[in-house]
């Protein structure tokens, strides 16, 4: 997670202080300086919420339908299979298109293969232009509508569902098609 993701997190819980961010213990020793970030800067320390790896993918399938309701995908390296799971529950999954990065990172960090796959995945199945934003400030727009617009984002689970049927993503067959 770089800073000003995280900042960009802790500015979204500012503007909506009924939510969390709930966020893996990886590595162990980050939650305390993710928690001291958040109050110093932000004081939103009590939005966060950590949570150990689970042991099994079923573990994980209850945790994404029973406790979330959208995921917030990094820069620089994106959510991959984290993404499918994801969208599968039928949750929304905002992502920055690569160049998500301080102007003072390294150009390579913005435009890798790997800061792409998860817009890749939400353009597949059609809900790109709601979920894939251009920047930082973007991204966190995209969150708080998320967050504030009932109809808006029942719309939005309702499609992401219903791409389990209409969506290349989702088809063995094509899938296979496509590598050979």
């Amino acid at each position: 997670i770089r800073p000003e993701l995280f900042d960009t997190w802790c500015r979204v819980l500012q503007r909506l202080p009924n939510s969390v961010l709930w966020m893996l213990k990886y590595p162990k020793d980050s939650e305390p300086m993710l928690r001291g970030r958040a109050k110093d800067k932000f004081d939103v320390e009590h939005q966060l919420r950590f949570s150990d790896f689970v042991s099994t993918s079923e573990e994980n399938w209850i945790r994404l339908w029973r406790g979330a309701d959208a995921i917030l995908d990094t820069t620089i390296y994106g959510a991959h299979t984290g993404t499918v799971d994801a969208l599968w529950a039928g949750l929304p999954v905002v992502t920055c298109i690569g160049h998500c990065v301080a102007d003072d990172e390294p150009a390579e960090y913005g435009d890798q293969m790997a800061s792409r796959v998860a817009a890749s995945m939400l353009e597949n199945i059609g809900v790109d232009k709601e979920l894939v934003a251009r920047d930082l400030d973007d991204y966190a727009e995209r969150c708080v509508r998320l967050a504030t617009d009932g109809p808006y984002y029942d719309d939005l689970r309702k499609r992401i569902e219903d791409s389990r049927t209409t969506a290349d993503m989702w088809d063995p067959s094509i899938y296979g098609k496509r590598l050979s």
